[in-house]
């Protein structure tokens, strides 16, 4: 008679040495995390601009890469013409970005066709190379006559407003963000919070420094949400909620970071990390 209980007890040193294994792996994982989870691209909604010509029913989508000197990429879908209720078919309508490249103000356009209330545009390549600074300042796309019908932000519910946060060029303050870690900040799409994370700061320990968030609720006057936070051990962090709810349209025109003196050193925007191939 064959005696299976030699097997069974391997087979149970085996599952028990994966099983250690696989915890052991996981929690160095779970202590790697905050490290990789900072965010190197902007990734946000499309939303609508209440009172607009065309009408976004569903959010598109804005993307900057840090990636090959630097790639933009909106995506525009159900853009309705409320004249007909169908989706819009338009020549001649503009994507817009407002940005400062390494400390020089510029308009990125792109001109786009609506074809059964979709586009898709991709904006010419930027030549940058690592590590150029790309600060984030505005995105508005217009119809033919020019007229703005959205903006960039996020619906709630829908997708999260996320992005990388850089330093500000030829900032008086003192306080430097990492050359080789990028902070980011989140808006949640389903609970409406905002977080900052800051680490790798020179110097470690800097206290009164505040973040300031200036956005827009479905289509109202723009508020300022702003909170107080100290930088210690090189790490500073903030989360907080914006009250928004269900339904909520939000346009963000601005994420700032100043210092104790109220110095601007930090803001929405991408560092290249790798040029052209």
């Amino acid at each position: 008679m064959l005696d299976f209980l030699p097997v069974a007890r391997l087979s149970h040193k085996l599952l028990s040495r994966i099983a250690w294994s696989g915890l052991a792996l996981g929690l160095l994982l779970g202590l790697a995390s905050p490290a990789v989870a900072h965010l190197t691209s902007l990734n946000a909604s499309i939303v609508p601009i209440a009172g607009a010509p065309l009408t976004i029913k569903t959010p598109g989508s804005v993307q900057f890469s840090p990636n090959r000197g630097g790639r933009i990429q909106l995506k525009l879908r159900n853009v309705i013409d409320p004249m007909t209720g169908k989706g819009a078919n338009s020549l001649n309508n503009t994507a817009a970005m407002d940005v400062v490249i390494n400390g020089v103000p510029q308009t990125l356009m792109m001109p786009f066709t609506l074809k059964s209330g979709n586009a898709q545009i991709m904006f010419p390549g930027l030549n940058l190379f690592a590590p150029d600074l790309v600060e984030i300042q505005g995105l508005v796309v217009k119809d033919s006559n020019s007229i703005p019908f959205g903006t960039m932000g996020l619906k709630v519910p829908g997708l999260h407003f996320s992005s990388a946060i850089i330093q500000v060029q030829g900032t008086p303050s003192p306080i430097t963000l990492a050359p080789t870690r990028d902070a980011d900040t989140t808006i949640t799409a389903n609970s409406g919070v905002f977080t900052l994370r800051l680490d790798a700061i020179t110097p470690a320990a800097a206290t009164n420094n505040h973040v300031e968030v200036e956005y827009s609720v479905n289509g109202g006057v723009p508020v300022i949400f702003q909170k107080t936070f100290d930088i210690a051990n090189g790490i500073g962090f903030v989360s907080e909620p914006l009250g928004l709810v269900s339904g909520d349209i939000v346009e963000v025109l601005r994420i700032d970071v100043y210092d104790a003196n109220n110095d601007r050193f930090a803001t929405l925007g991408v560092r290249i990390m790798s040029p052209l191939p």
